[in-house]
């Protein structure tokens, strides 16, 4: 993460230069001014590129003797110097945005919590439903607020997928800023919510973290995101014994909150007799196929559940099938929506 000690640092070795009446000792000093000057200017060209090709010039002009070396070692420094001063009203050091809506509150504080044990602070999150990492007592308009948030060059976006979020304005409006502001962007669809049903300026084409996928393939997209995390902002990185210990406690947890969920849910008779039938079955999957000819088909294991071939009773079993996606009782498991697998919360729901 990018701060501002190398300039306090280039300073005093200038005017440690400057300071020397001893010509070899200058020309070797002259040499490493401006090995450090090239770090300089891979480091803060972008914030001060004015500042930064004045430092240059006045070294082209120190080196060549072009300017009496007192003054344009104080000039360089002076504009060091100031670069150091206005460092931290230019700069604006990365910060996580948990784009999400409030309704799906339960799990983004499990996720919170995931981040917290990874050793993201305070200062580097923004989480507008958690009380801690929210918009502060007395900063005015909440939109502003986050308008304001959201402008940082640095902001690493993660966007908490779901029906909640695409029927919120604020979420869309968010996703959109991401999106104008090149943000970098990272896509976590929560239970029940498909890639399918991605759509916008972040689609089903984007790389996301479905978070009732399998759970091998569940911990290695959580260990690429910590990864990442890590390297936005140069985090120390936990031991491995402990990191997996903290990933695997989120995903008991979210497995938690899905089967919460599922206990108050009621299911219509053909979404009840589809899961069980699908459960039943050793491949614990569901397949939904189309032909032209004879319409659409939904298989719960081997068994065919609409024998009768007609739009009505394909519609119904389709929106079984649908009903148990959107209480995450099963899950797509392949890239065009035809195959499904029992999660475990559509297990743990009819063991209940």
């Amino acid at each position: 993460m990018l701060n501002k000690q190398k300039l306090k640092d280039f300073s005093a070795y200038a005017m440690k230069t400057s300071g020397t009446s001893d010509e070899n000792f200058f020309k070797t000093s002259l040499k490493k001014l401006k090995i450090n000057y090239k770090e300089i200017m891979n480091l803060y060209s972008a914030l001060f590129p004015a500042e930064c090709a004045q430092v240059y010039q006045l070294i082209i002009l120190l080196e060549e003797k072009e300017i009496k070396r007192e003054i344009c070692i104080r000039t360089m420094i002076e504009l060091v110097n100031h670069m150091y001063d206005k460092f931290d009203q230019i700069y604006k050091s990365p910060k996580l945005f948990i784009s999400h809506a409030t309704s799906d509150k339960k799990i983004v504080e499990t996720f919170v919590r995931l981040l917290e044990a990874i050793g993201v602070t305070r200062q580097q999150l923004f989480c507008s439903s958690i009380n801690a990492y929210g918009i502060p007592q007395g900063a005015g308009n909440i939109y502003n607020y986050i308008q304001n948030e959201m402008s940082n060059d640095n902001l690493f976006v993660i966007m908490m997928l779901s029906k909640n979020y695409y029927d919120s304005y604020m979420c869309l409006n968010e996703m959109g800023a991401a999106w104008a502001l090149k943000n970098a962007v990272t896509s976590i669809l929560l239970p029940g919510f498909g890639f399918e049903k991605m759509t916008g300026v972040v689609n089903n084409r984007a790389i996301a973290i479905k978070l009732d996928s399998q759970r091998l393939e569940l911990q290695d997209k959580l260990n690429q995101l910590y990864d990442k995390i890590i390297s936005e902002f140069g985090l120390v990185r936990k031991a491995d014994i402990i990191w997996q210990q903290k990933r695997d406690a989120f995903i008991d947890d979210i497995q938690q909150v899905k089967s919460e969920a599922s206990k108050k849910l009621k299911l219509s008779p053909e979404a009840n007799k589809l899961l069980r039938t699908a459960a039943s079955d050793p491949s614990g999957q569901i397949l939904k196929t189309t032909d032209l000819s004879t319409g659409t088909s939904i298989q719960g294991g081997s068994t065919v559940m609409n024998g009768e071939i007609s739009q009505q009773e394909s519609a119904k079993w389709i929106a079984a099938l649908n009903d148990l996606l959107k209480a995450a009782l099963v899950s797509q498991v392949d890239a065009k929506g035809q195959v499904f697998a029992v999660t475990d919360a559509g297990y743990k729901f009819l063991e209940d």
